[in-house]
């Protein structure tokens, strides 16, 4: 009758029902960690529960009659049975030798892993040895009651959160193992490799989270510091730029081999990408002092010649050429950067959970290829929502778990918090929102860089006439009569920066009339008075004409013409503007006196042709030209002349 009534409480407590729910109790979620790195899968100790039953239905006078703190036993062919009030030890009789000892108790624990408060513990501690190890391969399994007390205090456990702490004899940390989870009898089971003393511990995602938390603001707090860069101007291609530092940015200058590099970076939480196309200079420059090293390792090869998925980021800045040389205003417009705010913050998360640096080198390139489609396909999002934001929580762990070699420290937590995607992406988006962050979080950031044209003067004497003009700093003017590759006899031509033809003057002794032409329309692009009287006292301007032969193929090619549009500035005595022109006939020219006869006529004057000719697709693209700031300087080169 024993025999009997000891069955019938073996089926009550650990029947069909129990192990089924056992079964359904493993999470899919969180196994893609389990999977990933071979940790053995909860659904695995379901075998040591049903071995354990097949144990008791054979042998149950193994299992003595009441429940109590501590037990000893010794193995049997079918092994043995050790249930406590609180705890269940089966040991397959395969596992060890026949006759061995088996001794059992259960006490609070002294202390939990040292982990900043992310577990807690939620069992008594259960102190297990065993009179000889198991055989290599074998397992047992620990069946642990969870506290009641964590229940009176709201405990929510389940199968993502809850784990096994195996802390073995000759070992100096513990190691945690995932577990079977019974929500119906409150018990977490594991299968065991040795004995030793045995713990429950519940993952607190919150004190994950808190974690992370504290460093997004630490890292803000470190990104306000204003770097020594910033207020500092570059002088480059004859000109110096300033860019103040706009509310969300810190923005520094610097010269490049003739142009001005522009660094960006983020002086707040709030990553920044620029809205505009624009040329990178480049790669991401890391601040290892502010920027979160596992941040960064997925970061540098992320954004590595890919310039659509750079941003400016706290502790990382990132650099922009700057396009127009000669340009007096440009303004950028920076906008906010969730996904690399929402990668930094899951980054961060990462972090909390490696036992050491060494960890640090596997979060790498190969991280970041596979965390690059998340990148492209939500960078243009503006706001932190939750449509976009789950699946990219949800897709970063599987990367983590596919490229990272996790401990199991590493699979459990990071296992109960790839269950609570929804949870994860909402604290971020708090975070995102919350007042530190400042309005930055939900506008765009205007980034206005001032360039002040340096101006020289030159002067000289062609064909007996002094001249003289000023031009930008950065340009330099050659003279055609001392090498005629810049330019013919009694010429001068101007170039850029970057050595592009801008202007030409030429003193010629008269100019001929030629002959006329077709006359095509022309359209005015401006008129800029002379800034001086000229020795032959007649005023001049500086007219600005473009003309379209679109269309004129023959004139067009006859002309040699490369394209269909001209622009041509140039001074001219002319008082009207014209209407149209011939196509060989778009510069004008103004009279000098030189008091020395021409060899060629008999006259002390001589023609002054001081002219920009360049050439376009389209007139709309001619129009876009003359409406800049270079096009500006040259109006202005070309109204300084004097002679």
């Amino acid at each position: 009758m024993a025999v009997k009534a000891a069955h019938k409480e073996i089926d009550a407590e650990i029947g069909d029902s129990h192990t089924e729910s056992l079964r359904k109790s493993v999470s899919k979620r969180s196994a893609v960690f389990s999977r990933a790195h071979g940790v053995p899968s909860p659904a695995a100790s379901v075998v040591a529960v049903l071995a354990g039953v097949a144990l008791l239905l054979n042998g149950c006078a193994l299992m003595p009659d009441a429940k109590a703190a501590s037990q000893e036993t010794r193995t049997t062919a079918q092994g043995a049975v050790l249930e406590l009030a609180g705890a269940t030890i089966t040991v397959p009789g395969t596992a060890v030798a026949t006759d061995t000892a088996v001794s059992a108790s259960l006490g609070r624990p002294a202390a939990a892993p040292q982990d900043g408060g992310v577990l807690r513990t939620v069992s008594q501690k259960l102190q297990l040895t065993l009179g000889a190890p198991l055989a290599d391969g074998a397992a047992m399994s620990v069946t642990l009651t969870l506290d009641p007390q964590e229940y009176a205090k709201g405990f929510s456990p389940s199968v993502d959160s809850l784990a096994l702490v195996h802390q073995r004899k000759d070992a100096a940390e513990p190691e945690l193992m995932r577990v079977a989870w019974n929500p119906d009898t409150k018990e977490v089971n594991a299968q065991v490799p040795a004995d030793g003393e045995f713990w429950a511990v519940h993952v607190d995602v919150s004190q994950v989270l808190k974690t992370v938390q504290s460093g997004v603001e630490k890292t803000a707090e470190m990104a306000a510091s204003k770097p020594s860069c910033v207020g500092q101007q570059a002088a480059a291609a004859g000109m110096t730029f300033d860019a103040p530092s706009p509310a969300g940015a810190w923005i520094c200058l610097r010269e490049s081999t003739g142009k001005v590099v522009v660094s960006v970076s983020a002086s707040t939480s709030v990553p920044l990408r620029l809205a505009t196309a624009e040329q990178r200079f480049g790669a991401a420059v890391p601040n290892p002092t502010i920027l979160n090293p596992y941040f960064q390792q997925v970061f540098t090869p992320l954004v590595k010649g890919a310039n659509a998925r750079a941003g400016a980021v706290p502790g990382a800045a990132v650099e922009f050429e700057l396009s127009a040389a000669g340009a007096d205003q440009t303004e950028w417009t920076f906008q906010p950067y969730p996904a690399l705010f929402l990668l930094n913050y899951l980054s961060i998360m990462v972090a909390a959970t490696l036992e050491s640096q060494e960890n640090l080198e596997d979060f790498d390139a190969t991280t970041a290829a596979c965390v690059a489609p998340l990148v492209d396909t939500t960078m243009e999002q503006i706001s932190l929502a939750s449509s976009w934001a789950v699946p990219f929580v949800e897709g970063f762990m599987d990367c983590v778990a596919k490229t990272v070699q996790i401990s199991p420290r590493m699979d459990v937590i990071l296992g109960s918090l790839n269950a609570v995607p929804e949870l994860v992406a909402s604290s971020a988006a708090a975070l995102w929102e919350q007042g530190f962050l400042g309005e930055q979080a939900r506008e765009s950031v205007t980034v206005n860089i001032a360039g002040t044209m340096q101006w020289a003067r030159y002067s000289g004497t062609l064909n007996a006439a002094k001249i003289s003009f000023e031009h930008p700093a950065g340009w330099t003017v050659m003279d055609g009569s001392i090498n005629q590759q810049f330019g013919q006899r009694n010429s001068v031509v101007v170039y850029d920066h970057s050595g592009s033809k801008k202007a030409e003057l030429t003193v010629m002794d008269s100019v001929h009339a030629g002959i006329a032409g077709t006359l095509v329309p022309v359209t005015v692009l401006g008129t800029v008075a002379g800034g001086a009287k000229l020795s032959a006292p007649a005023p001049f301007a500086v007219q600005s004409l473009a003309m379209d032969l679109g269309g004129k193929d023959q004139l067009r090619k006859s002309n040699l013409w490369p394209q269909n549009v001209k622009l041509a500035a140039s001074i001219s005595a002319a008082a009207a503007e014209p209407t149209q022109r011939a196509p060989g006939q778009l510069t004008g020219t103004v009279t000098v006196e030189t008091g020395v006869k021409s060899a060629v006529h008999n006259t002390t004057t001589r023609q002054v042709s001081f002219s920009h000719v360049s050439n376009f697709d389209d007139m709309a693209s001619a129009q876009n030209y003359a409406g800049g700031s270079e096009f500006a300087a040259i109006q202005k080169m070309l109204a300084s002349f004097t002679g």
